[in-house]
């Protein structure tokens, strides 16, 4: 490949991610969330061999390798973590652009590369340490190297999805379904697919099987955890919630679903692995996922893009015969004027409020421990002290969920042995179905004051943060 060619064939790209990575770096985050803090932890884990750290057996594990890996080699994972978080948006724009050059044209990919460049939860997200972003670049990755006729490798890429963010396992039978809509040597691409995919998969799944005696148990403890927490917390759970997010941040992907259409005229199996990919993982997330989330539509909306943009080029290559094509041609370009207008003021709106509204700080509970002398058990309610410090927690208090179970578990095992508990009340919740919970939470609670110091407490926004000490 001539690479400085290349550049110039598609410089329009690389002006669209300058975009981008200027709104993503201006963009001001808060502070990591409670997910960042569990994967940094379990990367301390993993690469510490169980001496810092924490351990959810229910997480895939892509997200933990690579920031433990930055933490290993002295680089804190946190900064890591956004600065990857950034180039995985850059480079899913940049994939999602040359996609829509491939199936349909390149006005159609400038505009619906710049429009999803624009879009703010993809500004937002990229800096929050996630793992949606990254599964959304290797889903897009491995339908590009689907394309590209690039298997084997397509196959891999699509195991580290899975290895990123379980859902994308929707992936697999999509392409090998695509597959045999090529009609064109079919046996060795589901052997090269199958193997890539297998290389990865398989070895992963050993290892389930050597450590928890069932290879797939991580599967079923996140499906577990999914039905167990979602129903105690409030969330969106109406089936059609990202289509009203569509209808009110970006309704013009709704020219998406005339994309059945196109896929039927054409007869593309490209086409039709976009579409099938973006249909079932949205089928997912909005019926059978109680909990709907922005960021879950990081899985499925980029597929949305580009059917959109497949539509567009459609419709802008239809010849004017009449004048009824000719002003919905206008009428068309005038939608996508508006939207761009629209997602533009949007995205810099966000990023000014950011400026103004951010509240950077440290959490001084989260790393109470740093330095200190640990030479007993830590028990946590929150993961950030694994994402502050490098202690081991040896006790998770609030996983998989705060119950009457989690709470009689704590109290057989509270003994000498715990050094330090870290309990902040806003992360044992108790669940709805144990009606006394609530009183057995009090009771844990007055049993470590009895047997522990208080070395640290704070209130915040009625979120009473507590160290307790073991009496010595």
């Amino acid at each position: 490949m001539n690479w400085p060619e290349w550049f110039k064939e598609n410089k329009y790209a690389f002006l669209i991610l300058s975009v981008f990575i200027f709104a993503a770096v201006v963009y001001a985050t808060e502070s990591l969330w409670w997910d960042s803090a569990v994967y940094v932890g379990m990367g301390k884990y993993i690469y510490s061999l169980g001496q810092s750290g924490l351990w959810e057996p229910a997480r895939p594990p892509m997200m933990p390798l690579l920031l433990g890996f930055f933490w290993k080699i002295g680089i804190s994972p946190a900064i890591a973590g956004v600065i990857l978080g950034v180039v995985f948006s850059a480079a899913s724009i940049l994939l999602l652009y040359l996609i829509i050059k491939e199936l349909a044209d390149k006005k159609a990919a400038i505009i619906f590369s710049l429009l999803f460049a624009l879009n703010i939860y993809l500004i937002i997200y990229s800096k929050v340490v996630l793992a949606d972003i990254p599964a959304m670049f290797l889903t897009l990755a491995a339908v590009w190297l689907l394309i590209m006729n690039r298997l084997a490798l397509a196959g891999a890429v699509t195991a580290m999805a899975v290895l990123t963010k379980f859902t994308s396992l929707i992936l697999l039978p999509v392409m090998l379904t695509g597959i045999l809509l090529r009609k064109k040597e079919q046996l060795p691409g589901y052997k090269s697919l199958v193997l890539g995919f297998s290389g990865l998969i398989v070895p992963y799944l050993a290892i389930n099987a050597l450590v928890y005696k069932n290879p797939i148990y991580p599967l079923i403890a996140g499906q577990q955890l999914i039905g167990s927490v979602v129903g105690n917390y409030t969330c969106p759970s109406s089936p059609v919630f990202y289509l009203n997010q569509a209808i009110i941040q970006i309704p013009l992907l709704l020219i998406s679903l005339a994309a059945v259409a196109v896929v039927v005229k054409k007869k593309d199996w490209r086409l039709a692995v976009v579409a099938a990919s973006g249909i079932f993982l949205l089928i997912y997330h909005s019926l059978l996922l109680n909990c709907k989330d922005a960021r879950y539509a990081f899985a499925f909306a980029p597929f949305f893009y580009i059917l959109a943009a497949v539509v567009f080029g459609e419709l802008m290559k239809q010849k004017a015969k009449g004048g009824l094509i000719k002003w919905a041609k206008l009428g068309l370009a005038a939608f996508v004027a508006a939207q761009l207008v629209f997602s533009a003021i949007t995205a810099a709106q966000a990023v000014i409020k950011s400026r103004s509204t951010a509240n950077l700080y440290k959490d001084e509970f989260g790393s109470f421990l740093g330095g200190k002398n640990i030479t007993g058990k830590v028990w946590s309610t929150t993961p950030a002290v694994a994402l502050y410090s490098d202690v081991k927690v040896d006790e998770l208090a609030y996983y998989p969920v705060f119950d009457n179970k989690k709470i009689r578990e704590l109290n057989e095992k509270l003994d000498s042995s715990v050094q330090y508990v870290l309990i902040n009340t806003c992360d044992i919740q108790c669940v709805n179905y144990d009606a006394d919970c609530p009183e057995n939470s009090k009771k844990l609670l007055e049993r470590l004051r009895l047997k522990f110091n208080i070395a640290y407490d704070e209130t915040n926004n009625d979120c009473q943060k507590t160290v307790y000490e073991w009496k010595k």
